[in-house]
């Protein structure tokens, strides 16, 4: 179960695990700090699998993995 200190206001457990009402925002420019959100991303993926995570990267064409928009 996900501490409450971090759950939405007025939102169960339930729905913030599920992702309805959040998402994931990474900001990655250069190699290296690409492949850290790539780790990260794909860390989160493993305990929230349905919440939504987006890339902003100066290089897209090399952001394959655990992202929804890139």
């Amino acid at each position: 179960m996900l501490n409450t200190m971090h759950r939405a206001p007025g939102r169960t457990d339930d729905t913030w695990q599920r992702g309805e009402t959040c998402g994931v925002v990474y900001v990655a420019t250069g190699a290296r700090y690409l492949a850290e959100a790539v780790r990260s991303a794909a860390s989160l993926k493993k305990l929230m699998p349905t919440t939504p995570v987006t890339l902003f990267t100066d290089e897209p064409e090399a952001a394959a993995g655990p992202f929804d928009r890139v």
